[in-house]
């Protein structure tokens, strides 16, 4: 499976977890407490900061990949007149 869609998984898993838990307001304060700990990790925060830097340079390729795209009439030409 691609570490993405792992990673997609956890989340999904998680929230839908915290979020339909009938084990009450103590278990969710357990796992607020435990996500903040992990989150508040040296490695945690590294990995966070390179997970944006990542998004923001992929961003940055992706819009001037775009920019480089000249403009193409095809809509005008397949559209029938009205």
């Amino acid at each position: 499976m691609h570490w993405f869609r792992r990673i997609a998984l956890g989340a999904a898993f998680t929230t839908g977890y915290v979020l339909g838990a009938r084990a009450g307001r103590r278990r969710y304060e357990q796992i607020v407490t435990w996500w903040h700990g992990v989150m508040s990790a040296p490695v945690a925060r590294g990995a966070t900061e390179r997970g944006r830097e990542f998004l923001e340079q992929a961003q940055r390729g992706l819009r001037d990949r775009l920019r480089a795209v000249p403009d193409d009439d095809w809509a005008r030409r397949v559209t029938a007149p009205v």
